[in-house]
């Protein structure tokens, strides 16, 4: 499952189901969804982290006088 953004819990909670094979397309889409709305708020996150990251590390550069 590593890269479907489909959690260990989410992932066994699948396979327990006993309504899996009866969910409507409607379900399975707002499924595909809600993993897709996860994916994204990761990768803001990520996106957020590396900015941070990329910040301090300017500010230790320009700190100890480290130019390019």
């Amino acid at each position: 499952m590593a890269g479907s953004d489909v959690t260990d819990r989410e992932f066994l909670d699948m396979l327990l189901n006993q309504n899996s094979a009866t969910n409507t397309a409607e379900e399975w889409l707002q499924f595909e969804q809600m993993r897709e709305q996860r994916q994204e708020e990761s990768i803001r996150k990520l996106q957020a982290t590396v900015e941070a990251q990329g910040k301090i590390l300017q500010a230790m550069a320009d700190r100890l006088k480290i130019t390019d």
